[in-house]
């Protein structure tokens, strides 16, 4: 099974390079959103096992995402501390 990467950058280099990167180089399947809104629509679809969150984004910025991925749902942890890194870029 393909573990999943879902990438969160704004940046349209970074966000073009950065999964394809991760899928040449590990085992992850990379998935790019360009903003938090658009990352939580998207895991309707995916469960990523890492995500890389970019701080500065558009409207919900990657500490605010990070914060309601974190929320719990029915009293367990959607995702662990350990599935969110955050990159400066």
């Amino acid at each position: 099974m393909v573990k999943s990467i879902l990438i969160v950058e704004d940046d349209p280099v970074l966000g073009n390079l950065l999964p394809e990167t991760f899928q040449q180089e590990t085992a992850y399947q990379g998935y790019l959103a360009s903003s938090g809104e658009r990352a939580l629509m998207m895991l309707s679809t995916i469960t990523p096992a890492l995500f890389l969150l970019d701080y500065q984004l558009p409207g919900m910025n990657g500490l605010e995402l990070a914060d309601h991925l974190r929320r719990r749902e029915g009293g367990k942890p959607r995702f662990r501390e350990e599935q969110l890194r955050f990159f400066p870029f």
